[in-house]
Parts: C-alpha cells; sequence; structure tokens
C-alpha cells in the first residue's frame, strides 16, 4: 500500500480495496453456479473430466474461458 505515513489513507484505501473484491467476488457467483450445473461428471462436460463434477476442476481460467470473459485471473494488483 502506497499511502505514505497518513493513517487516514491507509484505512480509505483498504477500505476501497475491500469493497472492490467483495464485489469482484459477487460477481462471479453466476459463473461460479454454471460451472457446478455443467460439470456433470462426463468427458463432455465443461472440464473435459470424467472424474469431477459439481465444483470439483473449476479454475479462473475455464470460467473466464466457458462463462465470463471480463474475469480477471491475473495476479492482485500491489
Amino acid at each position: 500500500m502506497e499511502c505514505g505515513a497518513d493513517p487516514a489513507e491507509a484505512v480509505y484505501l483498504f477500505g476501497r480495496r475491500k469493497s472492490a473484491a467483495q464485489s469482484d467476488g459477487r460477481a462471479l457467483v453466476p459463473s461460479v453456479e454454471s460451472f457446478n450445473s455443467d460439470n456433470t461428471g462426463t468427458a463432455g462436460d465443461v472440464d473435459s473430466q470424467a472424474s469431477t463434477s459439481g465444483y470439483q476442476g473449476m479454475t479462473l481460467a475455464l470460467l473466464k474461458s466457458q462463462y465470463d470473459q471480463s474475469i480477471d485471473n491475473g495476479s492482485n494488483p500491489a
């Protein structure tokens, strides 16, 4: 966090990042639920793995490629 020595600024920046993270998490829910429904445990399902079903095998890369291209699966900013 680049906020210098000002504690108030640090609290403000933390609050903004927390709000953004909560919003990003809520935005993922529809894609996660769709993956769960589509991952039926067959080789022809969303993750192409017969040995997984439900939430097993879910990755951000799969969610992005199959459900929501706006998902950012990169690393967190500093």
